[in-house]
């Protein structure tokens, strides 16, 4: 399962910010918090992280135009 955001329109789009807290496993991948494989804290509510970070550990960042029907 892929943990997704909405990119931060303001920054760029270079940068997301979090919505919920998300975890690194052992593996290097992200997971949602209650993940078994949750190992360390990657990020809480509100923290913004680089885009291409966030997406090349298997996050999936939406832009407002592709959620609109």
């Amino acid at each position: 399962m892929a943990i997704t955001v909405y990119e931060n329109k303001e920054a760029g789009g270079v940068r997301v910010k979090l919505d919920r807290r998300v975890y690194k496993t052992n593996a290097g991948k992200l997971v949602e918090e209650g993940h078994p494989e949750a190992a360390t804290l990657y990020g809480s509510v509100g923290k913004e992280v680089p885009r291409a970070e966030f997406e090349a550990l298997g996050g999936v960042v939406e832009s407002a135009a592709e959620t609109d029907p």
